[in-house]
């Protein structure tokens, strides 16, 4: 509903890897998004610190998860529900 996209189902973890392409142009971006949510008081990691690259020999390149985001849905209901609300108020703020 928020237009943040799952393109694959947790499996056996409690995190989720969200692709942010379908949100607005302001929030595409994992650094981007995770500043923004910041300022609403949601912690999520970008996807680029998960783009393994040893030895820097992609130098030059954007990295491939520049646009995701990884949620963890450890935390207790209610905490999860306060996020996704704020969440939702930064999206549709951003629109």
């Amino acid at each position: 509903e928020l237009g943040i996209q799952i393109d694959r189902e947790p499996n056996g973890t409690f995190y989720v890897w969200a692709n942010l392409q379908h949100l607005p142009p302001s929030l595409r971006d994992g650094m981007d998004f995770f500043q923004a949510a910041l300022k609403h008081q949601v912690i999520c990691v970008p996807g680029e610190f998960f783009d393994v690259n040893p030895g820097q020999r992609r130098a030059n390149r954007v990295s491939r998860f520049k646009g995701h985001v990884r949620f963890s849905f450890g935390p207790s209901l209610p905490s999860l529900e306060a996020g996704v609300s704020r969440l939702n108020e930064m999206i549709a703020s951003a629109s």
